[in-house]
């Protein structure tokens, strides 16, 4: 074997440097020379230097084995005293390391690049070349893939190709998925789902080189494998979906706007349903409409003299979980008031780099201090983010711009950008964080949330200076150097995933809560209290209406047992939006679909030979799954060769002994030549032959 593996290497070899050139001018391309395009190298890497990998895997699998597709090349491999799956595994261990050889130069000389740069030139470090290496073992994939359909048995082209539709469709989610952060338990669950994919491949790719390109047409139970089949249902299945549901995205709709709702409090300290009715042309326009708080009247436009209450909405402050993918984490820019250069921040396993653009680094945040250098910084935060959001009200959200918070595992911390120093403002954790403006007072107030509790912070400069005059527009608020002190904690019940948060000032001076589903839309409400935790009153907002009632349509494309997938496309929505779903078209579309898919496979389970347990297994199938069960039918069964039957003159399949109609067999050849038996050979070695 050994022999075979030099012979396929070396054929391999001289497509290497085409394949090592095409990878190095895609390196050079996305090497990083900015600021901002530095700390996201690695994601860039993966999709473009994924680009290079995914063509040379590919290329190198069709020229490994379209050349052995001729008579003369196929008889002169096959007269090898190896068996056929044998030269599969080598032709797939030659390209594997051909496919490598292709590779490593480009990614060193990336590697090197990376790291000579270092941290006091730009954000970059040869880790980010890491997620590359990872994906790159999946991308060559493409070239068993190749293999496959170089040798797959199909009368045209798309059924030829259908089986690499879900492995493409794989490398595409995992380029998106590898640039976030992993769960250990999202971890095991990708390792599992593209352990079988790879088997799937494999196997698939082994037995369409190793016994389907040795059979005949007529169909065979050997020609029928497990991995092959799944293979091409799910290929199938997806090829269907991105196709229904991209034309009925095509399809020219009319213009229309979004509604929402929202619950609120007026300055008098009245509750409010609010309506907000924004412009599908121009986002920026809204209109807005009030009714009662239970909804007991009907919407009614809204004054120009209403103002709405102080309020916030608690924005999450998620502590990050899990494997970083990236090493570096751009966290945004924040200015800096002594010479208004603008500081770069970007986390690199649990510091804080600042970066001034054209000068490279500047400082070293940690909890211990501030530092010149990367090798002088001590200490580290633990599971460090940035608050980048302060809450908002109903028009406007609160950003940091400068004195950014920081937050980890340990507690809160501010960053003087100005005279760089670093102060723990809070000694717990947080799970929400909300700025609260009060006009009136010139007051702001910090709310923050951890676990089941509220608490109210007065916010004071630190200097002692005196707040600076509140502007009309609360989002370009700059945060002081600040100093926090606690006014009040309020216990509140548990709060769920999908809850919103939101802190209400009324004008006695007092505060309120509003917990709003963003899942079912419902609001429960209730004055703060210190003492406990009381009973909200509830109400019941109408559902926000998004989208476009046509989009219904993607059911067709959408397997019948992924219902409320089919749901989530068809009004462009994630899990914590409401819609105005239209149930009964959704409904209607998905059984005629399930319907429709059932009689069309059992037509052609038919029609292909299938048994009763073919006919009936692949009718469930295509119940639960819809159309593209029917494509993968057509790919998997090819349609028998049928001649006319010499009794009844029906058509009948040339494969099977008796005519499926009249039972008629086939007639024997009459006999022709001379036949000879030799006595002069024992009895158990004689045999019949046939002279012509």
């Amino acid at each position: 074997m050994m022999t075979l593996f030099r012979k396929e290497f070396f054929d391999a070899l001289r497509w290497v440097p085409l394949g090592a050139i095409a990878a190095a001018v895609l390196v050079w391309i996305n090497l990083p020379t900015q600021l901002y395009t530095a700390a996201g190298a690695d994601q860039t890497f993966v999709t473009q230097l994924g680009l290079a990998a995914a063509l040379i895997a590919f290329a190198l699998g069709l020229l490994q084995s379209l050349p052995d597709t001729r008579t003369e090349s196929r008889g002169y491999l096959l007269h090898r005293t190896l068996t056929p799956a044998n030269i599969f595994w080598a032709k797939v261990g030659a390209g594997l390391v051909a496919y490598a050889a292709s590779l490593i130069i480009p990614v060193a000389l990336a590697a090197v690049y990376l790291e000579s740069k270092g941290l006091e030139t730009l954000p970059t470090s040869a880790e980010q070349l890491v997620p590359f290496l990872c994906y790159s073992l999946l991308v060559f994939l493409l070239h068993p893939m190749a293999i496959c359909i170089a040798n797959r048995d199909a009368r045209w082209l798309g059924t030829r190709v259908l089986p690499m539709v879900l492995l493409v469709a794989a490398l595409f989610s995992v380029a998106v998925a590898i640039q976030s952060r992993f769960r250990w338990n999202d971890v095991g669950v990708l390792l599992l789902v593209y352990v079988g994919l790879i088997w799937l491949v494999l196997d698939a790719s082994r037995h369409t080189f190793a016994v389907e390109s040795f059979l005949p047409p007529a169909s065979a139970r050997r020609r029928y494998r497990f991995s092959l089949t799944s293979l091409l249902l799910l290929s199938s299945l997806v090829l269907v979906g991105v196709v229904v549901v991209t034309v009925v995205q095509s399809f020219p709709v009319p213009v229309q706007d979004f509604r929402q709702y929202r619950f609120a409090m007026d300055r008098e300290g009245n509750w409010q349903q609010l309506q907000l009715d924004r412009s599908r042309s121009n986002w920026n326009s809204v209109d807005y409409a009030l009714r009662s708080p239970q909804g007991s009247t009907e919407f009614e436009p809204l004054d120009d003299d209403w103002r709405g209450a102080p309020m916030t909405a608690l924005a999450d402050v998620t502590l990050p979980e899990g494997i970083a993918v990236s090493p570096f984490v751009y966290a945004g820019t924040f200015a800096s008031g002594s010479d208004g250069s603008a500081n770069a921040m970007v986390i690199h396993h649990d510091r804080v780099l600042a970066y001034v653009s054209g000068m490279g680094l500047s400082k070293v945040v940690t909890p211990d201090g501030v530092f010149d250098t990367a090798a002088d910084a001590t200490g580290r935060f633990r599971k460090v983010v940035f608050p980048t959001s302060f809450g908002g009200d109903l028009v406007e959200q609160y950003a940091q711009r400068t004195n950014p918070l920081i937050a980890d595992a340990d507690g809160v911390y501010q960053l003087d950008v100005n005279g760089w120093s670093i102060r723990q403002i809070l000694d717990t954790p947080i799970d929400g964080l909300g700025l609260l403006f009060s006009k009136d007072s010139a007051s702001v107030s910090l709310w923050t949330r951890t676990g089941d509790t509220l608490n109210q912070y007065r916010v004071s400069a630190l200097s002692g200076e005196p707040q600076p005059p509140m502007l009309d527009d609360p989002s370009l608020y700059q945060l002081p150097v600040m100093t926090l002190d606690l006014v009040a904690s309020y216990p509140i019940s548990p709060v769920l995933p999908e809850e919103q948060i939101q802190v209400m000032q009324s004008p006695d001076g007092t505060h309120a809560v509003a917990r709003l589903n963003l899942r079912t839309n419902a609001v429960r409400y209730r004055t703060l209290e210190p003492s406990a935790v009381t009973e909200l009153d509830a109400v019941q907002l109408p559902a926000n209406e998004y989208g476009n009632p046509e989009d219904a349509a993607v059911a067709w494309g959408i397997p019948p047992a992924l219902s409320s997938v089919t749901a989530a496309l068809a009004h462009f929505r994630r899990w914590d939006q409401t819609s105005d779903l239209d149930s009964t078209k959704l409904i209607l579309y998905i059984s005629l679909h399930a319907i429709l898919a059932a009689l069309v496979a059992y037509w052609l389970a038919s029609s292909r030979g299938l048994g009763r347990t073919g006919r009936v297994g692949w009718t469930l199938l295509a119940l639960l799954l819809g159309f593209g069960t029917l494509l993968a039918m057509i790919a998997t069964f090819p349609k028998p060769v049928r001649v006319a039957c010499p009794r009844c003159n029906q058509p009948r399949r040339v494969d099977l002994e008796n005519c499926e109609h009249c039972g008629k067999p086939w007639e024997h050849p009459a006999p022709e030549g001379i036949e000879i038996f030799s006595d002069a050979i024992p009895q158990t070695a004689q045999r019949s032959e046939t002279v012509s």
